[in-house]
């Protein structure tokens, strides 16, 4: 959970700037971010807070967020379990 007095607090704009180039050397768009929040990714959903009428996220939890994707990656971690994936053939 997001602690805000400790975090460094960005609202989901700002956080796509904080991603690494994706797919044709763009960033993650504000969508991607968002669905990161309310629907997640492979399970794992980016942490967020209400600030005012924003909603925000914090770098801190962007990096929980690759952390927890990238334990969940057979690929990278040999002791994890597969990422199932909508088709639920998990590649």
């Amino acid at each position: 959970m997001i602690n805000v007095l400790l975090e460094d607090i960005v609202t989901l704009q700002d956080a796509t700037l904080l991603f690494p180039r994706r797919r044709r050397g763009c960033k993650p768009s504000f969508g991607c971010v968002w669905r990161w929040v309310t629907s997640g990714l492979h399970g794992v959903k980016l942490e967020a807070v209400k600030c005012g009428n924003s909603t925000c996220t914090s770098k801190q939890a962007i990096v929980r967020f690759v952390e927890q994707l990238t334990a969940k990656d057979v690929r990278l971690n040999p002791n994890a379990k597969s990422i199932s994936t909508p088709g639920g053939n998990g590649r």
